[in-house]
């Protein structure tokens, strides 16, 4: 039951941070139009249904192939590591958009995390779900939950 209420309150908590992002949104466009700055479609930001990024700034994405410095790499573990432990049970796609990284910079470092026994995955492909090795629900939880695979747990 406590899962559950916990699961309950990760869905307000995200439900309202998109609340505030879209608010802010709206506040810059209001803004831009009364001093008159145009937008242009590809000034615009892109909506999906992951979770909006927080105030941090959003980090522009290194060029494919350029690889991260060990720096980087270890401020990029660290950061996935503390919001997952915020807020478990997320996808990839949640977590990168929350810390304002291009999905594609995540795969790497949670897979580390997953090998180093820090982070746990749960569900398959895009319903994959990452909890911190002391919150991950147990394979018999979520079956109960309605997930009727026992595999589901171990991918």
């Amino acid at each position: 039951m406590a899962d559950i209420e916990e699961r309950i309150e990760q869905r307000i908590r995200a439900f309202a941070d998109e609340l505030r992002a879209l608010i802010r949104e709206a506040a810059h466009q209001a803004i831009d139009e009364a001093l008159g700055v145009a937008t242009t479609p590809s000034s615009t930001p892109r909506r999906s249904n992951a979770k909006p990024a927080s105030s941090k700034s959003r980090r522009r994405p290194s060029p494919k192939g350029t690889r991260r410095t060990t720096d980087q790499m270890q401020r990029d573990l660290d950061a996935l590591r503390e919001h997952v432990r915020r807020h478990p049970g997320l996808t990839a796609l949640e977590i990168s958009a929350a810390l304002g990284m291009a999905s594609r910079e995540v795969a790497r470092p949670i897979k580390k995390l997953i090998v180093a026994g820090d982070v746990r995955k749960t569900g398959v492909k895009s319903s994959t779900r990452y909890y911190p090795t002391d919150s991950a629900p147990s394979a018999s939880a979520e079956r109960h939950a309605g997930n009727s695979s026992p595999r589901s747990a171990t991918r």
